[in-house]
């Protein structure tokens, strides 16, 4: 069964920040990474556990170089919630 994914308001300004930053140097290039990036999160939907799980098991974490992707699996309502996108260079959050 395919998972929903969702995006926390955190990870759709995440997700713009990073287009308009990219665009500020080329547009194209900005629209082709983001779309990769779209792909890379869409492979949740059919392995939501394929991610690096965090200590506490609360999160997992995708990496789409130099991006990472934290979300969490609900498995009763078979969602996954992308929480944030960062760039790795990003102060440390804790895993």
């Amino acid at each position: 069964m395919q998972y929903k994914i969702r995006f926390s308001v955190k990870a759709l300004q995440d997700f713009k920040e990073i287009y308009d930053y990219i665009a500020l140097d080329n547009p194209s290039i900005a629209e082709s990474y983001t779309n990769e990036l779209r792909e890379r999160i869409k492979h949740l939907a059919d392995f939501p556990y394929m991610g690096k799980e965090n200590a506490t098991g609360e999160y997992r974490r995708i990496i789409k170089k130099p991006y990472i992707i934290r979300y969490a699996v609900n498995e009763q309502a078979k969602t996954v919630e992308i929480i944030f996108i960062r760039h790795e260079a990003q102060e440390p959050y804790e895993d």
